[in-house]
C-alpha cells in the first residue's frame, strides 16, 4: 500500500512538472516575440527592421550589424531604435578614422518590413551622411523609413542632428562614440488616385450613341448644302460676265 502511494505521488509530481514546463515554454515563446524599446514600450518583433552600417575607410564597403528599427504598426508614424551592442573601442576608432578622412557613414536596411527573408534573396536600400557630422552630433541621428502599405521598404534617409563638421576629430573621445541616439520615423507612401479611364470612355460612348439615336438634322436647306450652292453660283456669275452681247450691222450707200 505504501509503495502504491509512493508511486502515485511520483507520477503526480512528474505530471505537475511537465505542466509547469509547458507553461514556461509557452510564456517564453510569447515573450521572445516582443522587444522592449528605449522608452520602455513593447514593440512587436514582426515589425522589426534590422539596420546595418559601414564604418570603415576604403572603397570596399563592409556592413556590420548596428541594431534594429521597431514599429508598432504600419500606421504608426514613430518607431524606436534598439542597439544590438555598444561599439567596441576598435569600432569607435574606425569611425574616427572615417571622419578624419572626410569619408561617408553609410547605413542600410532590408527592402521588406514584415516578412523574413533569406540571405539569398534579400535586397537593401541605403543612405549616407558625412561621418564627421555624426561625430559632431554626439552619435545622434534621425532615420526615416519610407514604405508602402504592403510593408515594402522603398527607401531610407539618415540625417545627423547637426550638419556641420567644425570640431577637430582629435577633440572627440572614442569613449563617447559607443552608443547611438536615434530618432526613428516611418513614412508611409500612399498612392494617388488613378484616373477612371474606363468610366470616361463608357460615358463618351453613351453620348455618341445617344446623339446617333436622337439626333435629327433640323438645319435649313442652305445650311446643309451651302458648300455646293456657293461654287455653282460663282460659276454662273463668272460665266455670265464673260458672255459678249451681239450687235446689229451698219447701213450701205
Amino acid at each position: 500500500m505504501a509503495a502504491y502511494i509512493e508511486n502515485s505521488s511520483k507520477a503526480a509530481a512528474k505530471i505537475c512538472f511537465q505542466l509547469l514546463l509547458t507553461v514556461c515554454v509557452i510564456f517564453a515563446t510569447k515573450t521572445s516575440k516582443r522587444l522592449v524599446s528605449d522608452d520602455g514600450d513593447d514593440i512587436i518583433s514582426s515589425l522589426s527592421l534590422p539596420i546595418q552600417h559601414s564604418i570603415q575607410t576604403g572603397d570596399q564597403l563592409v556592413f556590420i550589424e548596428r541594431g534594429s528599427l521597431n514599429f508598432k504598426s504600419l500606421t504608426h508614424g514613430t518607431g524606436s531604435y534598439h542597439q544590438s551592442s555598444a561599439l567596441m573601442p576598435h569600432e569607435s576608432n574606425l569611425l574616427k578614422e572615417l571622419a578624419a578622412s572626410g569619408g561617408l557613414y553609410r547605413a542600410r536596411v532590408p527592402t521588406q518590413l514584415l516578412s523574413l527573408q533569406t540571405s539569398e534573396d534579400i535586397g537593401y536600400v541605403s543612405s549616407y551622411m558625412k561621418a564627421c557630422s555624426l561625430l559632431e552630433s554626439n552619435m545622434s541621428d534621425e532615420v526615416t523609413i519610407h514604405a508602402d502599405q504592403s510593408g515594402q521598404v522603398l527607401g531610407i534617409s539618415i540625417l545627423p542632428i547637426k550638419g556641420t563638421c567644425t570640431k577637430s576629430i582629435d577633440e572627440i573621445s572614442a569613449m563617447d562614440l559607443t552608443t547611438f541616439n536615434t530618432t526613428v520615423t516611418l513614412s508611409l507612401v500612399v498612392p494617388g488616385p488613378v484616373p477612371d479611364t474606363q468610366a470616361y470612355l463608357e460615358k463618351m460612348e453613351e453620348e455618341r450613341l445617344q446623339k446617333k439615336a436622337n439626333g435629327t438634322d433640323n438645319r435649313s436647306f442652305f445650311a446643309k448644302y451651302w458648300m455646293y450652292i456657293i461654287p455653282v453660283v460663282l460659276f454662273l456669275m463668272i460665266s455670265g460676265g464673260q458672255e459678249q452681247p451681239r450687235g446689229g450691222g451698219g447701213g450701205g450707200s
